[in-house]
């Protein structure tokens, strides 16, 4: 058994062209057949003004967002699959801790993110050793990993694509109408 997993990069509102985005984790579910185009389990941490602290706000089960209704949406970034069923890992994204805690920070960051939420999970997933294969980018060192999602594919991806670009190299591939980068 093995469960696929994504990182949903949203374009934020310093607009596009800025290399800045919303990070969350995906979990195509199950009774979709593991599709994209259908609703998707999000695990994020988010900035919460109510309380003035990072919380999770997972959209799982009934509450699951196809990327059509994730607000400023621009791709996903596939990751090895997980060696673990859907329901463990679920269990797991949910019990992540969102705030930063004892993580350092990563070093083009000056406060605590969305972004460094998903790499420390996603390092808490490697060191359990469910991937099926090593992800690309050096998830093992936060701030190349960092620059890896943030530059060279959301910045690069965003830049092509305003030039008119198709190339699969720059802009992924879309299938079933979601454009998805690093397809394994």
């Amino acid at each position: 058994m093995s469960t696929k997993i994504y990182i949903t990069l949203n374009v934020t509102e310093s607009g596009p062209l800025k290399g800045k985005y919303h990070w969350a984790l995906a979990l195509p579910r199950p009774e979709f057949n593991y599709r994209t185009d259908k609703p998707l389990d999000l695990y994020q941490s988010v900035f919460s003004d109510e309380t003035d602290s990072w919380v999770a706000d997972h959209r799982v089960g009934p509450e699951a967002l196809s990327v059509a209704n994730i607000p400023e949406f621009m791709f996903l970034v596939q990751l090895p699959s997980i060696n673990v069923s859907f329901d463990d890992v679920s269990k797991f994204l949910q019990l992540e801790e969102p705030t930063q805690g004892s993580t350092p920070l990563c070093q083009e960051r000056d406060e605590w993110s969305c972004a460094q939420w998903v790499i420390r999970t996603l390092q808490s997933i490697m060191r359990n050793g469910w991937f099926t294969a090593t992800p690309r980018g050096s998830l093992d060192d936060r701030d190349a990993y960092y620059h890896y999602i943030c530059r060279t594919k959301g910045l690069t991806c965003e830049v092509a694509l305003s030039a008119g670009s198709n190339n699969p190299q720059f802009v992924g591939q879309v299938v079933n109408k979601v454009r998805i980068m690093d397809r394994q």
